[in-house]
């Protein structure tokens, strides 16, 4: 989604009267007007490329996310602390590990989101294995999961209701408190007028107001 297009979406949103907030996902440079906007939006970023994590930071931008899949170690620890992370596998987590261990004071760690994909990969995280992606948090020495990111591709309005059940089972399978999540592909067809899913994102967000109790995006 083009900048034109995520502003006029996020507006949409805004006027629906939820607490849902809106992700704008881009690897294209942002100027300092198109910054400012996403600000008073109250928006968030999601990244692979670091210099708009930095830019948006001197900007008073702070809810950034960059997606860490096959960044090198010196890219990482450039952005520790100025950013959340999003992890896609294994491997992932075993950098993730890695990067933060010089950081933490004894006691803490360090909150980190994860994507789900659609895959075959035995290493990437689905809903399909979610035993074994919990095993790898769980040995880390390092990690919490506090977020989530789950694509929606289809049947959105149900599509919604069911994966907001599945972070809630998730929040019991592993061992993670979430802070936060993301529905990904339904920020476009809500701004195109979809009334089924303005409903059932009204529902999510009132049973997220009173259990989950985390901060709901959708880009």
């Amino acid at each position: 989604m083009d900048f034109c297009k995520f502003t006029n979406a996020a507006s949409v949103l805004k006027e629906t009267g939820t607490n849902i907030r809106p992700i704008f996902q881009t690897n294209e440079a942002l100027s300092a007007d198109q910054i400012q906007e996403l600000c008073n939006l109250d928006a968030a970023v999601q990244t692979t490329n670091p210099k708009i994590i930095l830019d948006c930071l001197e900007a008073g931008l702070t809810d950034l996310y960059f997606d860490c899949g096959g960044s090198d170690d010196e890219t990482l620890t450039s952005l520790y602390g100025k950013c959340r992370f999003i992890a896609r596998s294994k491997a992932d987590i075993k950098q993730l590990d890695r990067i933060a261990a010089p950081f933490l004071q004894p006691g803490y760690l360090e909150s980190i989101a994860i994507q789900f994909t659609n895959t075959s990969d035995e290493l990437a995280f689905t809903p399909n294995n979610v035993p074994e992606f919990s095993r790898w948090i769980r040995f880390s020495q390092n990690l919490a999961v506090r977020g989530i990111f789950i694509d929606i591709e289809d049947d959105f309005a149900e599509n919604a209701k069911q994966n907001y059940s599945l972070i809630k089972k998730l929040r019991s399978d592993m061992p993670c408190l979430f802070t936060y999540f993301c529905f990904s592909g339904l920020l476009t067809p809500l701004a195109d007028g979809d009334q089924e899913l303005l409903q059932s994102l009204k529902i999510v967000d009132s049973l997220n107001d009173t259990s989950l109790y985390a901060c709901f995006y959708i880009k």
